[in-house]
């Protein structure tokens, strides 16, 4: 079987279902099915760690707890968002305020990755007071490495195309998935050291990562920031735009009424 007549056949499959048809024709329908499934994982990986750092009483593990939750709460909160939005369309109810409701939630989003950086601090401190580092056993290092390119890659990609997305949720994700790549850079680098560094480089190793640590907090800081200061500004943008299309609508209603007394 040829391989144009395999994709033929599954664009017809696909396009007879709404989710898969959605899928394929819309960029916002895609990224916050992804967001879901990053999302169960998330949450995955926050219990995981919240369990060992109750059984072991470790601060590393309660940071990385942390660090998981914050991300399943910014992406739940974004595809709750959605689902909520897509129950109220498939029934016709008419949703109020929708742009800015999603405005507050890329705010939110931001507000969270401010707070996060302080997770991430902590966790920069502890790699260099106690040595902690994450660990590949044998060849898991290299799938690690091809997986952290492989993700800052796709999310560099996607954070252009959101750009031109209306959606502000869409745009908060792909800026979500930004900070978790940016954070795999440096648990890469750790994991690298501790795999192929030497054994009496351990100052060496601490301020690599401590340096690295200070960028990967600095730059999900200042994205936050960014995130934070762009709600604002498109907050005020879309309060304006009401406000002008109320006027225009009260002009539109005294020209009517003017109209109909000059025909009397």
């Amino acid at each position: 079987m040829k391989k144009g007549s395999i994709k033929e056949k599954f664009l017809l499959w696909a396009n007879k279902h709404e989710l898969t048809r959605e899928m394929l024709n819309n960029y916002g329908v895609r990224t916050v099915i992804f967001a879901t499934v990053s999302f169960v994982i998330s949450i995955a990986y926050g219990v995981y760690n919240l369990t060992l750092s109750v059984t072991q009483i470790s601060i590393w593990y309660g940071v990385l707890a942390g660090y998981y939750i914050l991300l399943a709460i910014m992406r739940g909160g974004v595809v709750f968002h959605h689902r909520k939005k897509r129950k109220a369309q498939k029934i016709g109810k008419v949703i109020e305020n929708e742009k800015v409701k999603q405005i507050k939630k890329y705010r939110i989003c931001g507000i969270l990755l401010v707070i996060m950086t302080f997770a991430l601090s902590i966790a920069v401190m502890e790699m260099i007071s106690e040595h902690k580092t994450f660990e590949h056993a044998g060849l898991m290092i290299y799938v690690s490495a091809t997986y952290t390119f492989y993700k800052v890659t796709v999310a560099i990609i996607n954070i252009v195309k959101a750009k031109k997305q209306s959606d502000m949720t869409v745009q908060a994700i792909r800026n979500i998935n930004m900070a978790d790549a940016i954070v795999s850079i440096l648990t890469l680098q750790t994991s690298m050291i501790h795999s192929f560094g030497a054994d009496d480089g351990v100052r060496f190793a601490d301020t690599l990562n401590g340096a690295t640590g200070a960028v990967v907090c600095a730059l999900v800081f200042a994205l936050g920031i960014y995130m934070i200061v762009n709600s604002q500004r498109q907050l005020r943008i879309e309060i304006a735009n009401k406000d002008n299309n109320a006027l225009m609508e009260e002009a539109k209603a005294e020209e009517g009424q003017y109209d109909s007394s000059q025909g009397v």
